[in-house]
């Protein structure tokens, strides 16, 4: 199997998700076991950044490195950019995952070739664990009401309705398999409206991709395609559970908190790449 991933380097670096001292760490470490995971399975994995990602992540063994150019007048609010970037330049026989998505073991390989969808996807947040804490409903709450603005240029397709505005289940979409060119044209193309319709707000605290990226892809599968997601009935206890069978494990916000279990299992899996990252850490933290 063919997979990408997708590294801006500006919000990192400008402190847009956490304070950069704790978040480096975090970013090489789950980067560089995410692609040993698929080394180890005998997949291959190519990594699209900007020039600085690239090189910040130059340690790491990919098949092959595509430089997104032109991202110095990017919006920093909109960190899922290269993503977008990457996804226009990427097959329909390859996945793209999100940096701290771990494909751990050969079931949870097995278990994507065998699904057939126009689009495959991670697993389905329900509202109740999107929005499971003060802080999270604050944050989302922020944005809705800095989008509100613009509800009457949301039309459709391109629609900003009271649901939307309302609800947070959707689609997670840390990892993402196409399997209809029409389908992922069409992502694309609502992505880069909603960002141009709203590169002018000053998002201070939150972020519009978690709701134009995971939200709207919801909206969009609703008009006709088909869907499936790795780990169905999420986050049940059952689908917990076969999360771990398989193997496939998405830490998303809390990957701070585990930050010495992933370094531990790379360790463990490659020590080679470990003592890369390691290094590396240093060598950043002193650069900054």
């Amino acid at each position: 199997m063919r997979f990408a991933h997708s590294f801006w380097s500006e919000p990192l670096f400008k402190n847009k998700f956490n304070d950069y001292e704790k978040l480096l760490p975090v970013v090489l470490t789950d980067y560089a076991y995410s692609v040993a995971c698929i080394k180890h399975h005998g997949h291959s994995i190519r990594l699209f950044a900007d020039e600085e990602g690239a090189k910040l992540l130059s340690f790491i063994p990919y098949d092959e490195v595509i430089i997104i150019k032109n991202t110095k007048n990017w919006n920093v609010h909109f960190a899922a950019q290269i993503k977008f970037e990457a996804l226009k330049r990427m097959d329909l026989d390859e996945a793209l995952i999100d940096g701290d998505l771990f494909i751990r073991k050969p079931e949870a390989y097995k278990r994507i070739q065998s699904l057939n969808a126009d689009f495959i996807y991670s697993f389905f947040e329900p509202v109740t664990f999107t929005v499971n804490s003060e802080a999270n409903i604050t944050r989302y709450q922020y944005m809705r009401n800095r989008m509100r603005q613009f509800r009457a240029k949301f039309v459709y397709p391109y629609e900003l309705d009271k649901d939307i505005m309302a609800d947070y289940n959707w689609t997670n979409t840390s990892f993402m398999k196409f399997n209809n060119q029409a389908l992922k044209d069409e992502y694309i193309r609502q992505y880069e409206y909603y960002k141009d319709l709203l590169s002018g707000v000053n998002f201070e605290i939150g972020w519009p991709d978690i709701i134009i990226e995971q939200r709207h892809m919801t909206k969009l599968l609703a008009t006709g395609y088909t869907s499936l997601p790795v780990v169905d009935n999420f986050p049940d206890d059952i689908a917990n559970e076969f999360a771990i069978e398989i193997g496939f494990t998405h830490l998303g916000s809390g990957k701070i908190h585990v930050q010495n279990i992933v370094s531990d299992w790379l360790k463990e899996l490659d020590f080679d790449l470990f003592d890369k990252t390691q290094k590396q850490i240093d060598t950043y933290m002193v650069r900054h």
